[in-house]
């Protein structure tokens, strides 16, 4: 059965992928070459147009426009609930972006005060109340197709493209229109300059009929506090949730990801998609992200400050040579609370270092179990103990050390004795023993003022200077894990086990020749910083939630002297909260080395 086709303009239906829109400036001349069309007339300015069926499930619209052109849709782009955006193909197969835009703004067509913002599409038209947009992307350069072409990107080249948003949002602001609605595919880059494409985000009622819309959005750059209202003026904080959402984006190739189940926070930083980016914007991008506008920078050129000091430090790591002389210590301690239901500490550390200071060793390791028993005791010494091995036998006399090659043995050997050990002691056993058995690791290596890191599990490892704490690792569990592997963030945060981990040493059969995946994470130290290691006892028991633990972490190493002192303390805050997991930490001061 045919589909039915409209007789007036409130009837069309919204093109979908498969369909064709036609760009024609003669509308009478076209349909007289065809009698199947329909010619419709009504909506914004009683502007005509046409539809024709061209198969039992495709349409062309034909629309009256200043150029002409015919263009495929072939695949829909998640858009804003009054945006529909395609990626389309002319008959010669260029790829083209169409925008169609429900409702349409009275102040139509754009004022001129405007236009040195915008680009000009190259056809447009009107269909019924919407607005439909089409732009030539041979001859362009979108802000996705720049991040999926160029892949990693400097922090110097993504400071420079924010820079240019933000100055053209800024001056825009000042001709009193706002623009907030941006996304990767209307933001176009020039050779000294940024343009926007698309009507969808000026001065346009947007009626947002649920939350659920924006999580279909391709880009969350709409603040939060926005769902749900008609009109919105653009403020300087959310301004600021604009350009932190672009930096997310730029930094981890990805869309913010938030829902309503984690009160539209940020779920993980920018660098968990992308780790090997230099450590130094998450904590700023994550603030200008806050729900909450009062917690977030107060203006877009207070956040653009706040990513070049942080940008200056980058550099400073890149380029900084001078000696450096260190203050490390670890320590651990069972619980007060988890003593009462396991009497056995299951954390371990373990440093070493060189006569002359200048290389050591650190492991800082969480035995896993289950609450109540298991031998992550043995998991975690078992590791130590490779670790002490390999100093002895390799670290601490080689002199061309290849620290990323040392970890790495590190790691699989401990992996493989663990896996060995379960082995010889459970297999066979009928049923299944209920013993549980495994490690997170973290291992560091500082060479010559370079610390190269392995990491496998939830333990985390930090950078502490001046105000920042800069968070190296990504946590292996469930939640993270499946939000980098595209899971919707609402499953990931409603998941009954969504803290359990994914990843951790003894995680594999030893008869089977598999690969143990760890993260691996190199940078150059300089003075002023302080590098932490530590296990889940501190971080879940030091503070209410992550967020204030990191805080309260970050204020006691800064008012800290000694690294033995710091980790005591660390522990000790940990039991006051109530103790309820094993500690595990490792504090290394950095220092330039004083001249003799």
């Amino acid at each position: 059965m045919p589909a039915q086709l409209p007789e007036k303009a409130s009837q069309v239906p919204c093109p979908a992928d498969g369909d064709s829109i036609i760009f024609a400036r003669d509308l009478d001349a076209w349909l007289a070459k065809t009698k199947l069309a329909i010619q419709c007339t009504g909506g914004i300015g009683e502007s005509r147009f046409a539809v024709l069926e061209e198969s039992s499930d495709t349409l062309v619209f034909v629309l009256q426009s200043e150029n002409e052109s015919s263009l495929k849709l072939v695949t829909s782009l998640p858009g804003f609930d009054s945006t529909f955006l395609w990626q389309a193909e002319d008959s010669e197969q260029k790829p083209w972006t169409v925008f169609v835009h429900f409702p349409v703004s009275t102040k139509l067509p754009m004022p001129r005060s405007c236009a040195d913002f915008f680009m000009a599409p190259i056809c447009s038209g009107h269909l019924a109340d919407a607005f439909v947009q089409a732009y030539d992307l041979s001859e362009i350069v979108t802000l996705r197709s720049y991040r999926e072409s160029a892949g990693q990107i400097s922090p110097n080249v993504i400071f420079l493209i924010l820079d240019r948003i933000a100055t053209q949002l800024q001056r825009l602001f000042q001709t009193g229109h706002t623009l907030f609605r941006l996304c990767p595919d209307n933001i176009v880059l020039m050779h000294d300059a940024v343009l926007f494409i698309g009507l969808d985000a000026l001065d346009l009622p947007w009626n947002e009929r649920c939350a659920v819309a924006h999580h279909q959005t391709d880009f969350a750059t709409v603040p939060p506090e926005y769902f749900g209202f008609m009109r919105q003026r653009m403020e300087p904080r959310q301004g600021v949730y604009v350009i932190g959402a672009l930096a997310y984006f730029l930094v981890a190739g990805e869309r913010v990801p938030t829902c309503e189940a984690i009160g539209y926070d940020v779920a993980i930083e920018p660098r968990a998609f992308n780790p090997i980016f230099p450590i130094g914007w998450d904590e700023i991008i994550h603030k200008a992200l806050q729900p909450n506008p009062d917690l977030r920078f107060p203006n877009i050129a207070v956040f653009m400050n706040a990513l070049q000091d942080a940008l200056n430090v980058m550099m400073e790591r890149f380029s900084s040579r001078v000696p450096l002389c260190y203050d490390a210590s670890v320590d651990t301690h069972i619980g007060i609370t988890k003593k009462l239901r396991c009497p056995i500490n299951q954390d371990a550390v373990f440093l070493q270092m060189t006569a002359d200071m200048r290389r050591m060793l650190i492991v800082v390791a969480d035995g896993v179990s289950t609450s109540t028993y298991g031998s992550g005791d043995i998991a975690s010494h078992m590791l130590t103990d490779v670790a002490g091995e390999f100093w002895t036998d390799h670290i601490e006399h080689i002199e061309d050390l290849n620290a990323v090659s040392e970890i790495q043995k590190i790691l699989n050997t401990a992996n493989d004795r663990i896996s060995q050990y379960i082995l010889d002691r459970y297999a066979d056993l009928s049923p299944a023993s209920s013993e549980c058995m495994g490690s997170t690791a973290l291992v560091a290596i500082i060479d010559n003022g370079v610390l190269t890191l392995g990491s496998i599990g939830d333990s985390r490892a930090y950078i502490i200077r001046d105000d920042s704490m800069s968070c190296i690792t990504r946590d292996h569990n469930l939640f993270t894990i499946g939000i980098i592997n595209g899971l919707p963030v609402e499953m990931c945060a409603s998941h009954p086990h969504a803290g359990s981990l994914v990843q951790c040493l003894g995680y594999s059969d030893a008869t089977e020749d598999s690969e143990l995946a760890f993260d691996i994470f190199s940078m150059h130290l300089i003075p002023g910083d302080t590098f932490m290691m530590t296990t889940d006892g501190i971080l879940d028991y030091i503070a209410c939630d992550i967020n204030e633990s990191e805080k309260l972490i970050a204020e006691l190493v800064r008012c800290g002297h000694c690294s033995g002192i710091t980790c005591l303390e660390l522990i000790l805050q940990a039991n006051l909260g109530g103790g309820g997991d094993n500690c595990g930490v490792a504090i290394v001061r950095v220092n330039e080395l004083a001249e003799s």
